[in-house]
């Protein structure tokens, strides 16, 4: 069934644009659609199965004379982007690809558009992303399934800073250490929508608390340009085995949101099931569709 998105944006790590269902005093109003539709065919006894499925993203609105060129020129040149958004009910989007225009609409500022792909559905068994590269979720990591489908001991979609002993497990999940400074796990996502509360929580399963310093999670905000900061969350110590959770109010300027896990020297830290969420109530759960 098709479920229209509160917010959409779309950026080729340049340029962002972001479009709304509302006016909000601007010209990017706009209608944005997620659907995802089955392929099937029949086989023996008339059953019917599903071959694939298409995940189509369209976007549909009157825009800023700017805004329309930035979008036409991405659909004429098969510009990789990536796109986020979310939706009245906290589901996430996170996703990649490209946008064609759709006939009949390319000559004016009133442009459709759309992002369509097909796949099976489920998660790549060798990199971990949804074979879509597209998800929809209350959980803003699920994109990626929580998992190391590449074998080398780190949690799929994640990044390090420093580190040793790295191990990754499905039931106690990402196992890290440290000997002489901080080090720390990250997962970046885009996310330009300012104002907007988003919660991380992650469960841990163990925790050695070293000489110097506590562990802690945090989210931090960024510009267009990867890396000057618009703020940072209130960090909240690790002090045992639990849940912890931390939110971030998005900063103005922010386009991309990181968060963080991080160990203090003579750390050793293994958590599971991180999740970002629209929502404060904890619950895990990936795009399994």
């Amino acid at each position: 069934m098709p479920t229209q998105l509160s917010k959409l944006a779309i950026t080729d790590g340049t340029t962002s644009l972001t479009f709304s269902i509302y006016q909000e005093g601007a010209e990017e109003a706009s209608r944005q659609v997620i659907s995802i539709t089955p392929n099937t065919a029949i086989i023996e006894n008339s059953r019917e199965i599903i071959t694939s499925k298409v995940y189509d993203l369209t976007l549909v609105g009157v825009y800023s004379s700017a805004s329309a060129s930035q979008l036409q020129t991405w659909a004429n040149a098969g510009t990789d982007l990536d796109f986020s958004g979310y939706g009245t009910d906290g589901s996430i989007l996170q996703g990649e690809g490209t946008i064609q225009a759709v006939s009949g609409f390319e000559d004016n500022l009133a442009i459709k558009l759309s992002s369509q792909r097909e796949a099976l559905g489920g998660y790549d068994s060798s990199t971990g992303k949804h074979s879509s590269g597209l998800s929809y979720d209350k959980n803003g990591l699920a994109l990626y399934k929580w998992g190391d489908a590449d074998s080398n001991n780190k949690a799929d979609g994640w990044g390090n800073t420093g580190g040793t002993g790295w191990s990754f497990d499905i039931v106690d999940g990402q196992y890290f250490t440290t000997a002489s400074s901080a080090a720390s796990v990250q997962r970046r996502l885009y996310f330009p929508f300012p104002n907007q509360r988003l919660y991380f929580n992650i469960d841990v399963k163990s925790y050695t608390d070293g000489t110097i310093g506590q562990a802690n999670i945090y989210l931090e905000g960024f510009q267009i340009n990867g890396t000057t900061s618009t703020g940072t969350s209130n960090v909240v110590s690790i002090t045992g085995v639990q849940a912890f959770q931390d939110y971030l109010d998005v900063p103005d300027d922010t386009v991309y949101v990181d968060v963080v896990v991080q160990i203090a020297q003579d750390d050793e830290l293994q958590f599971n099931e991180p999740t970002v969420q629209m929502d404060s109530t904890y619950t895990f759960t990936e795009f399994n569709t």
